[in-house]
């Protein structure tokens, strides 16, 4: 039997602090000589920009390898015709089309044991300032010294020992080295004149929810008096019972996090969800993100789309400013052909025809809805299953709701003016689509109310547009 509820939106903003969007990891590989072997042509390449522009992200995340600019690493001898270079500026152009914010990472190489990593640190400083004066790439907002630095930067805890063992503490250099390199980062984007439009992001961090927890709070430690964003990520299922017994793992769920997360930073401080996805209850890499019972694909699922709308609208809900999907689409990462294909993205690699996953289809309805700049209002009153989020600036307003139950619930909620409903559920998803679902319907509004039956697995986006 359908349930009817009548929800409760608050007149008070989940946050002061700028809300930047979502998008998604959109790495330059894709133009590079691996790809291209692979049969990847320019109208390809056309198709993934045609999509890019339909699905608005307002965050990206882009990788950065030193060598394709300065092969030595010695921080001097910068060569900036190299395809690599050439290959991410012609990225960097189509985000600045379109009004994309991008974090850029300085991925390769590794730091070392003993090796002064400064050159290397001051290569990627430079890249920047050729990025911004020459190649005129204002949209760049923050700088990330390394992806997921918990493995390559020891820290010595008991829970530190106890994931990772004598032997990498042994081989990597001390967490006082990121420190110190990433102070002499936040001290020269503002000597450069990039701060404040281009902040230095911190922590990055991604092994286990208690070693994010303890990251995240040496990372408030050691920066505290700088104005530095903050980042993690998380690739956790949902499924809390996974976690019992294991206590250097347990996990309370994406909302619990988030709200952790946002309780050591306090108020005012950025927080972004660099990279998350659906996982399974195997595998956990970002070349293989897992599969569920009896070796289902859950990435490609409806039941991981809906997983993957879920987690957005409750780490917005709890604190997070921003959240970038791993990843836009497959493809072959760095010249990796012994791994094979990258299977995260919203739609396949082209020998798979470049078709969308339903994921596609749910994640451009929210990146549509949800727009920087907006402020965000909680919800109350949902029924078990679903989640709800009110975004509203001076253009619009917009109510996102998630049902991720198996079964149909009806929901009334408040509104004023005129109204148009986006639905986005399994039945009407096309098997084969270029673009995705986005076709807005007038919805009546009765006595400044709108009621709404959601289908099983329904994303429903109300607009005043």
């Amino acid at each position: 039997m359908m349930t009817e509820t009548i929800l409760q939106i608050s007149d008070r903003a989940l946050s002061a602090r700028p809300f930047r969007g979502l998008g998604a990891q959109m790495d330059a590989y894709i133009f590079d000589d691996t790809n291209k072997a692979c049969g990847v042509t320019e109208d390809d390449l056309e198709m993934i920009a045609r999509r890019i522009r339909s699905l608005r992200p307002t965050v990206a995340r882009l990788f950065v390898e030193v060598t394709w600019f300065n092969p030595s690493l010695d921080g001097v001898t910068l060569i900036w015709d190299q395809p690599g270079y050439l290959n991410l500026v012609r990225q960097l152009h189509l985000l600045r089309e379109t009004e994309t914010q991008v974090n850029l990472v300085l991925f390769l190489p590794y730091p070392d044991k003993g090796r002064d990593m400064e050159p290397v640190v001051r290569a990627m400083l430079a890249c920047i300032d050729r990025l911004c004066a020459d190649e005129k790439c204002a949209h760049i907002r923050w700088l990330t010294l390394w992806n997921e630095p918990d493995t390559l930067f020891f820290h010595d805890s008991p829970l530190y020992r106890r994931i990772f063992d004598e032997k990498l503490m042994s081989t990597r250099p001390p967490w006082s080295d990121y420190v110190r390199l990433n102070r002499l980062a936040y001290a020269e984007l503002a000597a450069r004149g990039h701060y404040p439009g281009m902040k230095l992001l911190v922590a990055d961090t991604t092994w286990g929810a208690q070693m994010r927890l303890e990251r995240m709070r040496m990372s408030l430690d050691a920066f505290a008096d700088l104005d530095v964003a903050y980042g993690y990520h998380n690739y956790n299922p949902e499924d809390l019972a996974f976690y019992e017994g294991n206590p250097d793992y347990a996990y309370a769920g994406m909302a619990a996090e988030a709200a952790a997360h946002r309780e050591i930073l306090g108020a005012e401080r950025e927080l972004m969800l660099w990279e998350f996805n659906t996982p399974g209850t195997a595998g956990f890499g970002t070349f293989f993100l897992g599969v569920g019972p009896g070796g289902e694909d859950r990435l490609s699922s409806m039941a991981g789309a809906v997983d993957v709308a879920d987690k957005v609208l409750a780490a917005l809900a709890s604190g997070v400013d921003g959240c970038c999907l791993w990843c836009l689409h497959d493809m072959y990462y760095g010249g990796n052909l012994h791994i094979g294909v990258m299977h995260c993205g919203l739609w396949r690699f082209k020998g798979q025809l470049w078709l969308p996953r339903p994921l596609y289809h749910y994640y451009a309805a929210l990146t549509g809805a949800l727009r920087p700049g907006m402020e965000l209002y909680p919800v109350s009153g949902c029924p078990d299953g679903m989640r709800a989020i009110v975004g509203q600036d001076a253009e619009k307003r917009v109510l996102v709701l998630l049902n991720s139950t198996q079964h149909a619930q009806t929901v009334k909620a408040p509104w004023h003016g005129p109204a148009s409903r986006l639905r986005i559920y399994p039945e009407i998803l096309p098997c084969a689509a270029d673009l995705p679902v986005s076709n807005y319907e007038p919805l009546n509004v009765a006595d400044g109310r709108v009621t709404l039956e959601l289908l099983p697995g329904e994303l429903t986006v109300i607009t005043t547009d």
